[in-house]
């Protein structure tokens, strides 16, 4: 879907989002039916696992917010984004199901608290979030 619109209309792509599309090029058919394979893999022994727990947790994202002038170059913005983006890509690619509690002081940069537990764990998840979020 992206490649053509792409060609076609490139420019209303964000450079960042455009370049980060465009890795997906040089991934074959066959390299993807097993990216795939592993994904579901790594989804049913994370729900294996955490059955038994009430959340897995961890921080929402590895970093705090960078200023604007932290982000002034494709490399630094890439870096940071990642890290941004890592913690919860976890429950993305675990196909899980996840909240952020705000954890952070007044006046503070902001952080949060992440819950994550196995697909269609959600109500469970949203209970565990509620009994916790007196004490952030």
């Amino acid at each position: 879907m992206h490649s053509e619109r792409i060609a076609s209309r490139g420019s209303e792509y964000d450079p960042r989002v455009a370049g980060r599309i465009a890795l997906a090029r040089t991934t074959s058919a066959s390299d993807y039916i097993k990216l795939l394979q592993e994904r579901q893999r790594l989804i049913s022994a994370f729900s294996e696992i955490a059955q038994s727990f009430d959340a897995v947790i961890l921080p929402t994202v590895a970093n705090l917010a960078p200023r604007f002038s932290e982000i002034d170059s494709d490399e630094n913005y890439f870096r940071l984004n990642g890290l941004a983006l890592r913690n919860t890509y976890v429950a993305n690619i675990l196909d899980g199901c996840a909240i952020s509690l705000p954890m952070h002081l007044e006046g503070k940069a902001p952080s949060g608290l992440m819950l994550m537990a196995p697909h269609g764990m959600d109500q469970k998840l949203f209970s565990v979030a509620n009994s916790i979020s007196y004490l952030l």
